[in-house]
């Protein structure tokens, strides 16, 4: 009799594998910790180096606080998002930018290690994965995310702790992750800003 049934297709394998890395990835209601960013822009030689802190709340939403090159905040909730820049504000509303709420719900869910949700929206590949951590391929299954990347890398174990973002324009976007922590819980000038 022939061994059938043994291999298992590779459709069956790469969800199996996508399981046991989603079953690793920490989910946290709260998660903050440092980023360090290189965006290479076309026409520009050398990459725009950025630096900060975030702070991630499922509940609230996401707060972006750069340090480096020069200090500057965003908040990203589910109404919109805040960008503070020099003293100047500018608000953008998830219901003007149908494109935003997308967008919006994808930066929580790269930071969330919400792989679940994320197969939604991406056909998931699996480029690595071994007792040390994963690497994962995400490509738009369609519009409006299509528009704008053209595929996203992640990587990690416990947590996200790097993402590549390959923007339909050209651009790349390497963002790093460091001192992930789930305390303090959130602060009052975090909460303030993220409720703008």
């Amino acid at each position: 009799a022939f061994a059938t049934g043994l291999a298992l297709p590779a459709v069956a394998q790469e969800d199996t594998a996508l399981a046991r890395i989603t079953a690793r990835v920490e989910q946290p209601e709260l998660l903050r910790g440092a980023f360090d960013q290189a965006r290479q822009v076309q026409g520009f030689r050398q990459p725009l180096r950025s630096s900060g802190h975030f702070v991630l709340s499922r509940e609230a939403g996401v707060l972006w606080l750069t340090e480096k090159p020069f200090p500057s905040s965003l908040s990203v909730t589910s109404k919109g998002l805040v960008a503070e820049n020099d003293g100047q504000v500018r608000r953008i509303d998830t219901e003007k930018e149908p494109g935003l709420r997308a967008v919006n719900t994808l930066l929580s869910d790269l930071l969330g290690g919400e792989l679940a949700r994320l197969e939604r929206a991406f056909s998931i590949e699996i480029e690595h994965e071994d007792a040390h951590g994963w690497r994962l391929k995400l490509v738009p299954r369609g519009e409006p995310l299509n528009r704008v990347f053209d595929a996203i890398e992640l990587q990690g174990a416990q947590y996200v702790e790097s993402v590549s973002l390959a923007e339909s324009n050209g651009d790349l976007s390497q963002i790093s992750f460091s001192h992930l922590a789930k305390e303090p819980a959130l602060s009052d000038a975090e909460m303030q800003r993220l409720a703008q």
